[in-house]
């Protein structure tokens, strides 16, 4: 994850993101998408969703539930 301090320590919203960003990659390779056609599907750049799944940019819930809706999943959130 990009969110590490000097120290080599995480801060908590990394700590907290990373298992959001595991997620979606994961599920995205088990829909057989490649980024840039999840990032279609959920009306998003696919940089974006890049950035998201590396750990550099956390999502927003209104780019969450993109994402989700393009997998065909319910929010994560609410699981």
């Amino acid at each position: 994850m990009a969110y590490k301090t000097k120290s080599g320590r995480r801060p908590a919203a990394a700590f907290i993101l990373a298992p959001i960003a595991r997620e979606i990659v994961a599920d995205r390779k088990s829909a057989g998408l490649t980024q840039q056609e999840l990032a279609k599907r959920a009306g998003i750049r696919q940089e974006t969703l890049s950035r998201i799944e590396s750990g550099k940019h956390p999502p927003t819930m209104r780019t969450l539930k993109r994402i989700d809706r393009a997998l065909g999943k319910d929010l994560r959130a609410d699981s």
